[in-house]
């Protein structure tokens, strides 16, 4: 039977209307997404912005800190840096010294802001000796 069937009166349309067709009525067939994207800005359900994050104030931040830590360390004691510096210097297993520069590094940032400071000071200066004498 070819495309065009005299006996019943009815005619397929050429392929090359049919693809077009396809291609016009599909996409109106997807429902639209449930909420419109605006750049720049985080969004929450039904279109609703989401308020911009503000910054954590100080207090905050050491409080955080100061819970994760009891999360990471089994001893109640806060850890003593100077002895943890030595350890760094010591160690030359690359992910053993990496380990432990951020555990020295997460007990810095619960010290006051001067012994800080200091703290990440000598680190720098730990570390900086180390590349020299490799």
């Amino acid at each position: 039977m070819d495309a065009h069937d005299h006996r019943s009166g009815f005619s397929l349309p050429p392929v090359t209307w049919v693809l077009p067709l396809m291609m016009l009525t599909l996409p109106s067939c997807v429902p639209p997404p449930p909420h419109q994207f605006v750049p720049g800005r985080p969004m929450g359900e039904a279109s609703q912005t989401l308020p911009d994050p503000r910054p954590a104030g100080e207090e905050e931040v050491r409080a955080m800190l100061a819970e994760s830590s009891r999360a990471l360390q089994p001893t109640s004691d806060p850890l003593d840096l100077p002895p943890l510096l030595r350890r760094i210097e010591e160690t030359a297993n690359f992910r053993q010294r990496q380990r432990l520069i951020d555990r020295y590094h997460h007990a810095a940032l619960l010290l006051p802001v001067e012994a800080r400071h200091q703290a990440f000071q000598q680190l720098r200066e730990t570390i900086d000796r180390q590349r020299g004498g490799q």
